[in-house]
């Protein structure tokens, strides 16, 4: 993948499968980086 010149984006690892990226993402996560809403699944408004 190209990126431009300047581009913060950093290439975390490598993954056979959509489990195996989410767990290196989480891994790359800075400290202290919480849920992105307050709540779980549940909590969520669904039609």
């Amino acid at each position: 993948m190209n990126e431009p010149v300047g581009s913060s984006r950093q290439i975390v690892g490598d993954a056979d499968s959509a489990e195996e990226a989410a767990a290196l993402v989480v891994a790359h996560f800075p400290p202290g980086c919480g849920p992105a809403i307050d709540g779980t699944a549940d909590d969520l408004d669904r039609p």
